[in-house]
C-alpha cells in the first residue's frame, strides 16, 4: 500500500502546515510586503517601496518610528576577483534583495494590522558588506539574534531571510533591528496572515478547520472508514486544491487497494498542476496555493514513480 504524507511528514505526525498567503477568495486577510531601498531603485512587483523617508503615520498605516540614515542599491551580485575569469554570465540579484536601508543605530518599523496570527518574514544583509551580530525583534519577540550575513567564516557578504509565526495584539507590529557590530542593513519585510493547512492528521484522526459542508462531511466519513462515501463527497468539491488535498488523504487509507490509491493520486496531480502553472508568484494567496500544491505534486509523483 502506498502512503502519501501531507506537509512533507508522515500522516501520523502531520500538523497544520505553516503557510504564508491566504486563498484569494478569503476576506479580511493581510498580505503586505515592503521592499526597502532608495527612492529610484527597483521595487519588486506587488511590494511597497520603503525608503528612509517612509515615516510612520496613522493615515499611512506603516513606516519607520526610528528611520535609517541612508539607503543603498547593488545592481550586481558580488563576484570575487579570482572567480571573475570563469564567470561569463552577469548575475542580477532579486529586485527585493538588491537594495535596502542602513543605519548604525537601532531601527524600528511599524505596521498596523488587525489582531491575529501572522507570518513575519524579514530579509537583511548587503551583497557588498558583511553585517555582524544583527538581531531582529517583533513586538519584543526574538526573530533572529546575533546574525552575521556572510557565506561562511572568512567568506563573502550575502543576504539572509528569517521567518517566524507570531500573534499580534493591540493592532500593531513593531519590527526592531539592533546590532553589535557593523550596523543594520534591512532589505525587506513581509507581514502575512497565517492560514492553516486545510487537513491534518492528529491523534489518529483527520482534522480540519474548513467550513465547507462537503469537505467536513467527507472528513467525517474518512474517519469512520467509509471510503466510498468520502470519495463521493470529495469528488463534488469545486475547489481543485481542496479536492486534491482530500483525495490525497483518502489515498492513505490502508484498506484501499493500491491501484485505487494510485488512481486517487493521479487525479490529485491533475487538479494541482494547473494551479501551479497559472498562479502568479506575487498574487494574493499565491504562496498558500503553491506550497500546498507543490507538497502534493512532489510526494504524489514519488508515490507514482
Amino acid at each position: 500500500m502506498v502512503t502519501l504524507p501531507l506537509c512533507g511528514q508522515r500522516p501520523s505526525t502531520c500538523r497544520a502546515r505553516a503557510t504564508t498567503c491566504p486563498p484569494p477568495s478569503a476576506q479580511g486577510l493581510i498580505c503586505r510586503r515592503f521592499d526597502c531601498g532608495t527612492a529610484d531603485s527597483p521595487v519588486k512587483a506587488g511590494w511597497i517601496r520603503v525608503t528612509p523617508e517612509t515615516i510612520y503615520t496613522p493615515q499611512l498605516g506603516y513606516g519607520w518610528l526610528s528611520p535609517p540614515s541612508t539607503a543603498f542599491d547593488r545592481p550586481e551580485i558580488f563576484v570575487p576577483d579570482w572567480l571573475k575569469p570563469s564567470v561569463r554570465k552577469r548575475f542580477v540579484p532579486d529586485e527585493m534583495l538588491r537594495d535596502g536601508v542602513f543605519d548604525r543605530s537601532e531601527l524600528t518599523f511599524r505596521v498596523d494590522v488587525p489582531d491575529g496570527e501572522y507570518w513575519l518574514v524579514v530579509s537583511v544583509g548587503d551583497e557588498q558588506a558583511t553585517r555582524r551580530n544583527m538581531s531582529i525583534f517583533a513586538n519584543g519577540i526574538p526573530i533572529a539574534e546575533k546574525v552575521t550575513t556572510q557565506t561562511s567564516w572568512g567568506g563573502y557578504a550575502t543576504t539572509r531571510t528569517f521567518r517566524k509565526r507570531l500573534r499580534v495584539t493591540g493592532g500593531k507590529l513593531q519590527i526592531t533591528f539592533r546590532h553589535e557590530g557593523d550596523g543594520n542593513s534591512v532589505l525587506g519585510m513581509e507581514v502575512i496572515s497565517f492560514v492553516p493547512y486545510p487537513l491534518r492528521f492528529v491523534d489518529g484522526k483527520w482534522r480540519t478547520e474548513e467550513t465547507d459542508p462537503l469537505f467536513c462531511q467527507g472528513v467525517a466519513a474518512l474517519n469512520r472508514k467509509e471510503g466510498q462515501r468520502a470519495r463521493k463527497l470529495f469528488d463534488r468539491l469545486r475547489d481543485p486544491l481542496k479536492r486534491a488535498v482530500a483525495l490525497t488523504a483518502l489515498a492513505n487509507d490502508l484498506q484501499m487497494p493500491e491501484e485505487e490509491a494510485h488512481a486517487l493520486l493521479r487525479q490529485a496531480l491533475q487538479d494541482i498542476e494547473p494551479i501551479l502553472h497559472r498562479t502568479k508568484p506575487n498574487a494574493s494567496g499565491s504562496f498558500w496555493r503553491m506550497s500546498c500544491g507543490a507538497s502534493l505534486l512532489i510526494t504524489g509523483r514519488l508515490a507514482n514513480s
